[in-house]
Formats: C-alpha cells, sequence, structure tokens
C-alpha cells in the first residue's frame, strides 16, 4: 500500500489535502474518519506502517486510535511519555516535524540509556497535530525495510498534511461531543425501560451497565446487593479484573466501604487517600484493590437500602465528579425498583448458592494446608450445587504437553496416570487444552470420536462426559471433569454454565495455593539443604549423619519407607548404613549384597545407569517376578543416585506400601536437588573419619611404639629366657588388646612343642595343653588354608574353625557380632616365629580382642 521513495506529484497533494479537509463530512465517527485520512495519505506517502498518536497532559501519557504496522502489533497507552526515549514526545515538545534513521534511534537510545518504545524501523518520520500553536498528537510514518523511503524534504509536507488532520481531529471531537449529549437523554430513558426489555436479572445488570456507559467513565462497575439474613453482600453484576470479589460474608463486621454506604444509606466518593482512612475507621484490612477514584451509590427501594451501585477507576484521580453522583443517584431508584422486580423472576437461589461456592473455593486456599486438601475441599464445596460422584481435577504441563490427575473420585477407573503429548492424544481432556474452552459430550459421541479419531477418554465410557479449562492469564493450567456412568440426562448445558462459573475461581485458588507451596517447599529445601549440609560438622559419625540427612529430609515430606545404600567398588558389595521400613525387618539395615556387577536389582540399576528411577506398582510387580527386587512389594519407589565427581557412591531410596499416588515426579525432582548435597555430606564425611581413624591409629601406634620400647629395655637386661617370654606375653595382652596369648617353641621329640608363655589362661587348661601333640608340619597345612595378613601373620576365622584341631583350641565365648567383619569369639590368629633361614621356630597365638 502506498508510494515508494520519489518524488510527490503536486497535483496529488494538493487532491489529498482537500480530501482530509473534507474528511469531516464524509465520515460519521472518529474510527472512520482515521481510515480515510490512512488511505489518503497512502496517494503520496508510504502507509504500510502509520499511527495517528494522540497526547493526554494529565496523565502525561499518549494513546494510539488507530495504527497499521505490517510487524509491531502493540500500541497500548504508554505512559510517562516525556521521560521515554521517544520521537512522539520530541515532536510533541518541539512542536515541529522530525525525521529519524534507525542509527538515530539507537543512538538516542544509548545515550540517554533508555529502552525504545515498539520495534526500532529502518527510518521514521512524524509531525505534530496541532491547534492554536497546542499540540495535542502527532501522525508518524516509519519502514522496516528502506531507510530511504521518507527524506528531509518530506517533513515540510508531512507538516501541511498534519494541519489539516489535527483540524479534522479537532472539529470531529466536537461533533462527537455534541452527539454524546444527545445521547444522554436516550440512554436515561433506556434505563428506566430496561425491567420491561430483559428477561433476567443478569441481563438486566448488564442493560444497566451498557446504559451507563454512555453518559459516565464506568469500565469497573458493579451492584450488589445485601442480604441483611445472613449478612452477605452479593455481587450481582461485577464487572472488574482487579476486585474479582463475588460475596462478603459477615459484612457487617468487615470494613467494607460499600457496606459502609449501605449501612449509611449514603453516596461516597473517595479518593485513594480517603479510602484508607475510611477503612481505617471502620477497623479492618481493606477489601479489594485501592482504586484512584471510588465512588458509591446506595440502591433504595420503599425507603430501604437494598445494595449499592459502585464504579472506580485505577489509573485517574478525579474520574468522578459532582455531575456523576447526582446522575447515578437518579437513576439508582430506577435501578432499584428493576432489581427487586427482577429478583421475583430471577433464580435468586441459585445466584447465591454459586457465588457461596465461589467464595468457599477462593476462602479454600487458607483453610487448607496443601493442594490435596485444596482439590478435595473443591470436590466437596462443588458437590453442592453439582453430582460430582465423578470427578477429576486435572493439572496441565505446557512444556512437557502432559496431563497429570492429582485428584480425581470414579465408580469406575482407578488409573489416572500421567498422561504425555496431550495436545495430539486426542483424549476428551485434549479438546478442552486445546481450545480453552468447555466441551460436552455423550457415550455415543464418545465411541463415533473413537471410530474417527482412534482416541477416546480415559478408561470406561461415560453416558455423559463434560469438563471445563480452568485458565490463568489466558493460559489453560488445566481441567475439570465431571461424568456419569448411569444416567443419559443426568448433566445437561446449565451444568456445564455452572462449573465455569466457579472454574476461574477454582483456577486462581489452585495457582496461589501452588505459589504457596512453591515457596513453602523452597524455603524447606533450603533449610534442609543446610541442615545436610551442616550436619557433617555437627554429627560424630557416618552413622549420625545418616540418622541427621533422613531427619531434614523427613521435613521435606513424610518418609516411612527410606534406605541409603552405600557402594564399595574395591570389594564390589553394597551395604546399607541407615534403613526405616515399614514391613521388612530391622535386621535388613545390615544386609549386604555380594557381587554388585552380578547381582541385578533395581537399586543396582540406579547405580549402573548413573539416574534417577521411579516405578510404579505394575512395573514394580513385574520386577520382582524377575528376582530384582528384595523385601516386600511396594506401590512406588524412588531411587536416586548418589555421585561425587561423576562416581555413584551410593543410592537414596524412598517406597510407599499403601499409597500409590504418594510420590509424584515433583517429590522425584526435590530428591533429585538435594541428592548432590547428600552425597556431598556423606563423602566429606567418609573423608573426615578415614582422618580421624588414622590420627588415632598413628595413636596408638605410637603409645604401643613408646610401651613396646620400654618393654625391650626391660628385656634386654634380663638372662632368663622364660622371664623374656612372659614379659612378651604380658606386654601383648596389656597393648596389642588381645586377652589371650600363647607362645610356643617346637622341638623334635612328643608333644613337639613347649608352651613356654602365656597370658590370659588358666593354668589347667595350659596343663592339657602340653600334654597334645602339635609339630610344626601341622601349622604349616593349617596356614596354607588359613588367610594370610602379612608376611607372618595368619588369621582362622569362625567359618573355617574345623579346620584346627579342636582340642588343642581354645575358642572364646560369647555373642556373634551384630555386624558383618568384625571379630568373632571363635576367630583364631597366628602369629609364627621363624629364623633368618625361613625355619619355623615357634607359634605366637592370640584371641579374644
Amino acid at each position: 500500500m502506498g508510494k515508494r521513495p520519489g518524488i510527490r506529484n503536486a497535483d496529488k497533494t494538493i487532491q489529498v489535502l482537500f480530501e482530509i479537509s473534507s474528511v469531516l463530512n464524509r465520515t460519521s465517527t472518529l474510527g472512520e474518519m482515521y481510515k480515510s485520512i490512512h488511505k489518503s495519505l497512502g496517494k503520496i506517502f508510504n502507509v504500510d506502517n502509520m499511527y495517528i498518536a494522540l497526547y493526554h497532559e494529565d496523565k502525561d501519557s499518549v494513546t494510539f486510535p488507530y495504527y497499521v504496522d505490517e510487524i509491531d502489533k502493540d500500541f497500548v497507552e504508554v505512559f510517562k511519555i516525556s521521560k521515554k526515549q521517544s520521537m512522539i514526545a520530541k515532536v510533541i515538545n518541539q512542536k515541529k516535524a522530525l525525521l529519524a534513521t534507525k542509527d538515530d534511534l539507537m543512538r538516542m537510545a544509548s545515550k540517554e540509556s533508555g529502552e525504545l518504545i515498539g520495534i526500532p524501523c529502518q527510518i521514521w518520520i512524524g509531525a505534530p497535530l496541532m491547534i492554536k500553536d497546542r499540540a495535542f498528537g502527532a501522525l508518524a510514518l516509519q519502514s522496516y525495510t528502506s531507510r530511504d523511503m521518507f527524506k528531509e524534504s518530506d517533513l515540510t509536507l508531512l507538516s501541511s498534511v498534519s494541519e489539516q488532520i489535527a483540524m479534522a481531529i479537532e472539529r470531529k471531537k466536537e461533533e462527537e461531543a455534541r452527539k454524546k449529549s444527545e445521547e444522554i437523554n436516550t440512554t436515561l430513558f433506556e434505563i428506566a425501560n430496561a425491567v420491561n426489555t430483559t428477561i433476567n436479572l443478569e441481563q438486566l445488570c448488564k442493560s444497566i451497565h451498557e446504559s451507563l456507559k454512555k453518559v459516565i467513565y464506568i469500565q469497573n462497575f458493579s451492584l450488589s446487593l445485601y442480604d441483611k439474613e445472613i449478612d452477605q453482600l452479593n455481587f450481582l453484576y461485577h464487572c472488574d479484573a482487579t476486585n474479582p470479589e463475588s460475596i462478603i460474608e459477615n459484612v457487617s463486621q468487615s470494613a467494607s466501604l460499600t457496606f459502609e454506604v449501605i449501612r449509611t444509606g449514603n453516596s461516597l466518593l473517595l479518593d485513594r487517600q480517603e479510602q484508607k482512612e475510611l477503612v481505617n475507621k471502620l477497623g479492618g484490612g481493606m477489601i479489594g484493590t485501592l482504586a484512584k477514584s471510588w465512588l458509591c451509590i446506595p440502591l433504595k427501594a420503599n425507603n430501604n437500602v437494598i445494595g449499592a451501585i459502585l464504579t472506580q477507576d485505577y489509573t485517574t484521580e478525579d474520574r468522578f465528579n459532582k455531575k456523576d453522583i447526582e446522575l447515578l443517584t437518579i437513576v439508582s431508584g430506577q435501578i432499584a425498583l428493576s432489581i427487586e422486580r427482577k429478583r421475583a423472576e430471577d433464580a435468586e437461589n441459585k445466584s447465591k448458592e454459586i457465588n457461596r461456592v465461589m467464595f468457599a473455593i477462593s476462602n479454600a486456599v487458607n483453610t487448607t494446608d496443601n493442594l490435596y486438601e485444596l482439590y478435595k475441599s473443591i470436590h466437596t464445596i462443588l458437590s453442592s450445587v453439582l453430582d460430582v460422584a465423578n470427578f477429576m481435577i486435572g493439572i496441565y504441563d505446557h512444556k512437557k504437553d502432559s496431563i497429570l490427575y492429582p485428584y480425581f473420585t470414579d465408580e469406575q477407573d482407578d488409573d489416572y496416570s500421567e498422561i504425555q503429548n496431550v495436545s495430539t492424544s486426542g483424549i476428551l481432556a485434549s479438546e478442552i487444552i486445546n481450545r480453552a474452552k468447555p466441551f460436552f459430550i455423550t457415550r455415543d459421541e464418545i465411541i463415533e470420536r473413537t471410530k474417527v479419531m482412534g482416541a477416546r477418554g480415559l478408561g470406561v465410557i461415560p453416558e455423559q462426559w463434560f469438563g471445563v479449562p480452568l485458565i490463568i492469564k489466558k493460559q489453560v493450567i488445566g481441567v475439570v471433569v465431571v461424568q456419569s456412568y448411569s444416567d443419559t440426562e443426568r448433566y445437561s448445558e446449565k451444568d456445564v454454565g455452572i462449573l465455569l462459573s466457579v472454574s476461574e475461581q477454582v483456577a486462581m485458588a489452585i495457582e496461589r495455593k501452588q505459589a504457596e507451596e512453591n515457596i513453602k517447599q523452597s524455603e524447606e529445601l533450603t533449610k534442609a539443604l543446610f541442615s545436610i549440609s551442616n550436619a557433617v560438622n555437627t554429627t560424630d559419625n557416618l552413622d549420625d549423619l545418616y540418622r541427621s540427612i533422613y531427619n531434614s529430609l523427613n521435613t521435606l515430606i513424610e518418609l516411612p519407607n527410606f534406605f541409603i545404600a552405600i557402594v564399595d567398588e574395591e570389594k564390589k558389595v553394597m551395604n546399607f548404613p541407615f534403613y526405616r521400613d515399614e514391613y521388612d525387618l530391622l535386621e535388613t539395615i545390615f544386609f549386604t549384597i555380594d557381587n554388585l556387577e552380578e547381582k541385578g536389582t533395581i537399586t543396582t540399576d540406579v547405580i549402573k545407569s548413573k539416574k534417577a528411577l521411579f516405578l510404579k506398582k505394575e512395573e514394580l510387580e513385574k520386577i520382582a517376578e524377575q528376582n530384582k527386587l528384595v523385601g516386600t512389594v511396594s506401590l512406588v519407589w524412588l531411587g536416586i543416585p548418589l555421585i561425587i565427581r561423576d562416581k555413584v557412591i551410593g543410592v537414596m531410596v524412598v517406597q510407599h506400601y499403601t499409597d500409590p499416588e504418594y510420590f509424584t515426579q515433583k517429590d522425584m525432582d526435590l530428591f533429585i536437588a538435594v541428592s548432590d548435597q547428600v552425597a556431598l555430606a556423606i563423602d566429606r564425611k567418609r573423608s573426615q573419619e578415614i582422618i580421624l581413624e588414622r590420627e588415632k591409629q598413628i595413636l596408638q601406634l605410637s603409645r604401643q611404639t613408646q610401651e613396646f620400647s620400654l618393654v625391650a629395655a626391660s628385656i634386654i637386661s634380663m638372662k632368663d629366657e622364660k622371664e623374656i617370654f612372659k614379659h612378651i606375653s604380658k606386654a601383648i595382652v596389656k597393648y596389642s588388646g588381645f586377652q589371650r596369648v600363647l607362645i610356643s617353641l617346637f622341638k623334635e621329640e612328643p608333644p613337639f612343642r613347649d608352651i613356654i608363655a602365656c597370658e590370659g589362661l588358666d593354668k589347667a587348661t595350659i596343663n592339657k595343653l602340653r600334654t597334645i601333640e602339635m609339630p610344626s608340619s601341622w601349622y604349616d597345612a593349617v596356614f596354607e588354608q588359613g588367610e594370610r595378613i602379612g608376611l607372618l601373620t595368619i588369621y582362622i576365622p569362625h567359618t573355617m574353625k574345623y579346620i584346627l584341631n579342636q582340642n588343642a583350641t581354645v575358642f572364646g565365648k560369647g555373642s556373634p557380632p551384630a555386624i558383618k567383619n568384625c571379630w568373632h569369639p571363635e576367630d583364631n590368629l597366628f602369629v609364627e616365629m621363624r629364623d633368618q633361614t625361613g625355619q619355623l621356630l615357634g607359634i605366637i597365638s592370640v584371641d579374644d580382642p
């Protein structure tokens, strides 16, 4: 549309100026006039991108009553225009036409550290709209493709055109003002006649609003009625996005400004400060959002105040004046009378019920502890207006294109698993999500739909199925669905309307509770992470750390079944240092799986894959059949790897045996979020314990070395061999920790050994042992089967005690140890005494540590 760069035709220019000057007579409204001007300008300029901006000095803003643009579609009102990087402001302030290239625009923004309004173009040209030396707006043209579209020479021509346009706009405004004055009388008649021309109370209220719009600014408007019996203020009609209240219960006990008008029977016109002062005087919190200008008129019928008319504005002070009060007061009598008559005709009880339901849903956010309780509360509340025997709430995830049903009650089905690829799945709920509109369907229609699409709703086919979208900020966040399996006429479009009327409140309640839970969970998560991190320094050992980790996680979500499995890569084993379970025995705390790589379990699957695992009932039952699951089969199982430096050091597992929905993907994400901190804490504590154990061993070795050196010093002065070995045996008991010691030397004749020193054994036992033949060859055979520790030490565990001479061995007594790899009372340790040639001279036998 329009011309390309080039020399303007003088004749066409004159023609355009003439057309603009006569446009007033050829158009009936400002909108039509703007279109006509646009068309005329296209004869001399390229007008593919053109707009008319009007400046409002009282608000320091510009509005765009007319625009055409190839790219930019966001032409909303711009406030504080004088402080923004705007060519419009420059044209209006300087009162002259200006031309700017893209470089000029970017330089202006950079120089003044501001952000440009709109999308940068290649070239921009604009001229002020002026009347009597007053610039009230601007005419602008721009091009996104060619920086040569406009020239400096076009400024004079555009200025001439803008003068004609300014006069046309001003005259058209005056003409419309006269028309508006004439419309006032017509509008007043419409309000008086509305009782006879509307069918019900809802239509009446809407008609009143539409009629009043013609005479005053009444964008945010409500009509409310007071029910004295239940002390409740009901908003019959409400057109205000900022204050969506439908009812106010116990309103006489609140700080409602509307009720104050009803109570006193006097009109109120208040600015923001006056609203605050009156609320404080009434002794309560502000209900709704403070407006800059607030006007409320009582509705009186038979000298009784039955309600109120309220209109308010959130952007402009002094929006209303005394004339508006007078006007609304005049019509309020007719409105009150009309409402009284319509209340008798309309379904007032239904209106009250719906309002009460919406308030209850809104209030449920504050009376429930979590989302599930909120869903349950919404279900209970809706049961007062609908048959919700089969009811579900689905939450839609736009990023994953999936829907999850966190709450449902169904007479036929119990499988409401998460569904992926919802938008293309063809399930019934996808109709609601894709169209953002209610969807009602019968059994026959579902069957027919299945034939055509090859898809249907979840589970058993109902006789009737309908649902409504849950919408927040024009985006579907979920669905509410109701269905009947037995009655073909259980629901009607009327029921769809009821559910739709409360759906916004349901969506808002869910969003508020989600935000509340997210904040709470974030705080709890931060606290838990700090607690886990700090536990490294506040616990004495690993066992205490595991308990501390469990306690920290238990604050996020109750964990009746939880264990931590730790991997030992060197020994190829996995043990369970911490284990809590409702069904399996406590002894499984110390259960150890040998041959980690060969023994396949779901826990080892997590270790091998290094990925979290989320399993439900059916999957767990299949795994149990494959013998890959140890213990009782749960209904839901979550395993999260504990990774340090890309190595899995263990697994953290939670499960539940009675509730298959106890854990969700959200919980999985939560455990994954804390797993790094858990792994780090365990790794740090293990390192810490290793260091402490080494220090302890070094200290003990130092002390033993010192004590043995003293013993050695005392032995040097001894000449009696038996006395020397006696001192050695005493030193072993005293400083090594073993309570029994037997030192033997081998000889050629029976019994082939002499017991030359002992400690911790009674004389009768020693005398018995001295009579038993024990040649050195017997020891050689035993030592070949035992576990050699170092060069001269052989360990014979109790599991191999059968290789020992039962008559010549004194086994310890007492209970077996509670955990593996600890000393058993029947274990034995032998230390060889060999000469320089390797000849076995004797044996030191120790046990009972």
